[in-house]
Parts: structure tokens; C-alpha cells; sequence
């Protein structure tokens, strides 16, 4: 999967506006991602936890589960800490950061997140997570401090306008905070468990 994104490559679409934020390339891989799930294994195996791509690619293009305990445009109402992983390829795009931080009036429990994440990615045949860094800052800690246990790479905001995304693969990307100095997410990362 090829996880260079550049200014050209940036996804476009009017909800959520998503060329002014980190949706301009959370995205774009998330669709490259599919694609190599679709390639490599049987597309019945994907699944999203969060329903964000129906959002942007149309409920009909989406042929994998949608997990999300809230969402009307999930497939499958069920919360991302019981889901069983086993087998799955899971695609998760900025959804991880609301577990556990009391978002949607979901019960509030700092260490959630990060235990999903590990389940995820220890579980998973392969995966595609992503997050605003800076958003739920345990979630970014309890990564950061067992950074050995995953493969992950950064995209940091260099800009606002014209919006300009780095690539970036050093621990520098954990240093940055939700909405400073620009608006919404100055670092995604993206942990990555590559499909076999």
C-alpha cells in the first residue's frame, strides 16, 4: 500500500469540508487501504469500526461492516472495546480518539482507548488506524510509550491555507496538539499492520 499522500492526492468533499482538515488524507489512505485489503484477501473480512467512509464514498460503495455504537450509517451497532478483531482487516479512521474520552455521551474511562487499539492491532490480520494527536492525550501516551509494539507513520500540518500535509516517520509527530497553531489536527498518526 502506497502511504505517500501529496497536495494533489488530497481528498475533496463537502461534508465535514474535509479539504481544511485531517480528512484531506485520512481518506485517501483509507481508500488505499481497502483497495489492498480487496486485492490480497476476501473482501467479507474488512471491517470499520466508525462509520466514516460511507460518509464520503456513499453507503452504496461500501461493502464492508460499519461497526459504531451511534452512527445511523453503521452496519453493525456494537462498541469498538467488544467487537472481535480475530481474522478481521480493520480500518478505523479518526474514531479510536473518541473511546473513552466521554464523546457522544459515552461513559468516560481514559485507558479504553488505547486497549482497543492494542486489540486492534495485536488481534487483526492487518489494519489502518489513524488519530488527531493531541485529542485524547493517554491514548497518545500510552502509544508513544510502547511505540516498539507498532509500525506507524505521521502526516504533520505544515499549513493551514493552502493546506499542506508532511509525511513524516520519527516520534516527532507525537509532539504536536489538537488545533495549535492551526485549526483541527496538526499530526495524524497512522499505525499500519500491513495486509499479507
Amino acid at each position: 500500500m502506497n502511504i505517500q499522500v501529496t497536495p494533489s492526492d488530497y481528498f475533496s468533499h463537502p461534508h465535514n469540508n474535509t479539504i481544511i482538515n485531517e480528512r484531506a488524507i485520512e481518506v485517501v489512505l483509507g481508500l488505499r487501504y481497502i483497495e489492498a485489503v480487496v486485492r490480497s484477501t476476501s473482501p467479507t473480512n474488512l471491517v470499520e469500526i466508525g462509520a466514516v467512509m460511507p460518509y464520503y464514498i456513499g453507503q452504496e460503495r461500501v461493502f464492508h461492516e460499519c461497526v459504531d455504537p451511534i452512527d445511523p450509517k453503521a452496519t453493525v451497532v456494537a462498541m469498538a472495546e467488544t467487537y472481535d478483531y480475530k481474522g478481521k482487516n480493520v480500518l478505523t479512521i479518526s474514531t479510536v480518539e473518541h473511546i473513552g474520552h466521554g464523546d457522544y455521551r459515552l461513559d468516560k474511562n481514559t485507558t479504553l482507548a488505547y486497549d482497543v487499539v492494542d486489540r486492534i492491532y495485536t488481534e487483526s490480520q492487518s489494519c489502518l488506524i489513524s488519530w488527531p494527536i493531541g485529542y485524547h492525550k493517554h491514548l497518545d501516551n500510552a502509544v508513544q510509550e510502547n511505540a516498539d509494539k507498532f509500525e506507524f507513520f505521521f502526516y504533520v500540518k505544515r499549513n493551514s491555507l493552502p493546506l499542506l500535509w508532511e509525511y513524516v516517520v520519527t516520534n516527532d509527530g507525537f509532539s504536536f496538539e489538537y488545533g495549535k497553531p492551526f485549526n483541527h489536527a496538526n499530526s495524524v498518526i497512522f499505525l499500519i499492520k500491513h495486509p499479507q
